[in-house]
């Protein structure tokens, strides 16, 4: 299962953690796994390229974004597009992906 992280703040997302692997069909042919990679690398491109300065990120065996000035709206739009598509995938394959997200007023 994938597994998708979001914690945040005030209405400002200030962390992603992206985990595991959808196994909804064989390696080359599971597209839940494509659709996530997908979103997870998309948003890491877009937040390299247009907020660099706003974010530290990771990829590893774990995908992490830690946000460093949440103020920053170009940021935030990126980052809140990426959980609009991953609850939009999970509403469609919940057997294959989870969403949790911590809110902290």
């Amino acid at each position: 299962m994938v597994n998708v992280n979001v914690v945040s703040k005030d209405e400002k997302i200030l962390e992603v953690s992206i985990s595991g692997h959808a196994n909804s069909d064989v390696k080359g042919k599971d597209l839940v796994c494509a659709g996530a990679s997908t979103i997870a690398f998309g948003t890491l491109n877009a937040l390299d390229e247009m907020t660099p300065d706003s974010v530290m990120l990771s990829v590893d065996n774990l995908i992490q974004i830690k946000v460093i000035t949440p103020q920053d709206e170009t940021c935030q739009i990126i980052l809140k597009t990426m959980l609009i598509q991953f609850l939009t995938l999970e509403e469609n394959y919940s057997t294959y992906i989870q969403v949790k997200q911590e809110v902290y007023s």
